[in-house]
């Protein structure tokens, strides 16, 4: 329970005397609390969200309904409008405000928030874990102070975590959700940097991707409206494309002075781990980090320490030098003891994932493992609406789903989240339902003792002008094999991992960093040292964090990144929100 300050004054002319706007003040919470509790009281007061149309209001029905103050308070059918600013400095207010002044939130509210704004599904569908101190202190960065963040960290440290609170409290209307590619866009409810852009494949430079976007009227408007942009997946832009971008904003938020036309930027990722896609116009590949905006975009990058994924604190150790490019040949020989090791016993079925390096090697696999198992197969055919091409290249959803009783299967969404049935959770197909509804039942490693009937679930592909295109699929994938780059973001129980055809830096880690621990760990093959390498330049750049980085003026690296709990001045002590009416 929390105490808040709430204080009623008259709005002035040439607003009705009755119109009252309650200032509410929060001192010393953090910011996930702050945000809660603004969501909680909108639902209560039937507020619209910040962005939304406004509303015409209602005048009081007489001057006896609106002289009185708490009638506001019930579901009328007045709407209210919320707006975040910076917190006034108010005292406690009287009779009305001690009646209001003992309040609570729902854990749950950020999400129904979220919602109503028409976030995307994937962002407010269900309640989020909460965030340890280090996470909300980046939260609070990007809420509070409205900072342009780089955040980072190793697998399992929780970055997507942070992003989904972000999202669900950020107003949907002014923040566009991208990434590089459309499965990392899509995991967000988001659209391809370059589809949000306009710029296509920008491969004739920053002049022509400006020339373009200018052209496309639904492009200008989405750099106008835009007030904060969210980019997952940092690591696999390259730098070139970052420059054409920042250049492409500027010129279409008529802001040529500002870094990316003066949009906060809010960008995840590990550059540890996948490296960009492609370089622009045939260019060998920069990181972002290395391009010319990067740090005039920016006011603080930080990195998250905590590991959640792995409790073994010796494999947290080996995979934190695996990641740095620091491992030792005594690493190596570690690694070399699971070559062939035989993985707990699997009473349900599932048999260990393993990981390759190629798509074609993958398909290869789990098609010939289907093939071998006896009885009938079954199909399951997508039911589209929109565009089939953009629900391929941007959905994990295949069109069709070959599977048969005995398939090694993996959730590709969260399903139960409370029993283990997650994104990337492992099962086995143990029998099909009947009808109209027909469904695969799964045994799953995360819930072995009660079978799941796994029904259709929908897919969304969203076009940079907003339109949906909708897929309804079974949300499973043959997993007897997967690529490292499909298995990103995932924790299997029992993995299979080969090293040595590793061709890109920070694969190795990737895949072993899926595992939970050495005894759900196989390796196949050799363990060569310069598969355990890390890019030199991404080494350095992380390097130079720890030593300190200011961006434009902001918070360096090396200030903490879970500040104590701060005293006067009250910027990011306390959290001022005011309901209008």
């Amino acid at each position: 329970m929390r105490w808040f300050c709430v204080s009623w004054r008259p709005r002035r002319p040439p607003c009705p005397a009755p119109y009252l706007a309650p200032q509410i003040l929060i001192r010393n919470a953090p910011p996930a609390e702050c945000l809660a509790f603004r969501d909680a009281l909108a639902a209560a007061l039937g507020a619209v969200p910040p962005g939304a149309p406004q509303q015409p209001r209602a005048r009081p029905a007489s001057a006896a309904t609106a002289a009185a103050p708490r009638a506001l308070l019930a579901p009328a059918a007045k709407r209210a409008r919320l707006h975040t600013t910076p917190a006034p400095t108010i005292k406690p207010g009287g009779g009305m405000a001690r009646a209001f002044a003992r309040a609570t939130y729902s854990p749950d509210a950020a999400a129904t928030a979220a919602a109503a704004r028409g976030a995307p599904a994937a962002v407010a569908a269900h309640a989020l874990p909460p965030l340890t101190p280090e996470q909300e202190a980046i939260l609070n960065m990007i809420l509070i102070e409205k900072k342009s963040v780089f955040f980072s960290g190793p697998a399992g440290s929780g970055k997507s975590l942070v992003l989904r609170h972000a999202l669900a409290r950020l107003p949907a209307a002014t923040t566009a959700v991208a990434a590089p590619t459309g499965l990392a866009a899509a995991a967000l409810g988001g659209v391809t940097l370059q589809a949000f852009a306009g710029v296509g494949a920008a491969d004739s430079g920053a002049a022509e991707a400006v020339a373009r976007a200018s052209r496309s009227k639904a492009a200008v408007a989405r750099w106008r409206s835009t007030r904060v942009l969210v980019v997952d997946e940092v690591s696999m832009l390259d730098g070139s494309m970052f420059d054409v971008l920042d250049r492409v904003g500027r010129a279409l938020r008529g802001a040529p002075h500002k870094p990316w036309g003066g949009l906060q930027l809010v960008l995840c990722g590990d550059f540890f781990q996948l490296p960009p896609v492609r370089g622009v116009g045939g260019a060998p590949r920069r990181h972002a980090f290395e391009a010319r905006s990067w740090a005039p975009s920016l006011d603080a990058c930080v990195e998250l320490t905590a590991v959640h994924r792995q409790r073994d604190a010796a494999f947290v150790s080996l995979l934190g030098r695996v990641r740095r490019g620091a491992a030792t040949p005594g690493d190596a020989a570690l690694l070399i003891t699971r070559c062939g090791a035989q993985l707990a016993p699997a009473p349900d079925g599932v048999l260990p994932t393993r990981l390759l390096t190629h798509r074609a090697a993958v398909d290869a696999v789990n098609v010939a493992e289907l093939e071998e198992l006896a009885g009938a197969e079954t199909m399951f055919h997508a039911v589209d609406d929109g565009d089939s091409g953009a629900l391929d290249a941007s959905t994990r959803a295949p069109r069709g789903l070959r599977l048969k009783v005995g398939a090694q299967v993996m959730l590709t969404r969260n399903l139960a989240p409370a029993r283990g049935l997650v994104n990337g959770a492992r099962g086995v197909v143990i029998d099909f339902t009947s009808g109209a509804g027909a469904a695969p039942v799964v045994r799953f490693a995360a819930s072995p003792a009660v079978p799941v009937a796994v029904p259709r679930a929908r897919h969304t592909a969203r076009s940079p002008a907003g339109a949906s295109s909708t897929r309804h699929q079974v949300p499973l994938d043959l997993a007897w094999a997967l690529t490292v780059h499909k298995a990103q973001g995932m924790t299997i129980d029992r993995l299979e991992v080969s090293l040595d055809a590793a061709f890109e830096a920070g694969q190795a880690y990737v895949a072993l960093s899926r595992a939970t621990g050495f005894s759900g760990l196989r390796v196949m093959g050799g363990v060569p040292m310069s598969a355990l390498a890390a890019d030199e330049a991404v080494a350095a750049f992380y390097q130079g964090l720890g030593e300190g980085w200011g961006g434009r003026g902001g918070r360096g690296a090396d200030e903490p990144a879970a500040p104590s709990p701060p005293q006067p001045p009250p910027r990011g002590a306390a959290f001022g929100l005011r309901v209008s009416f």
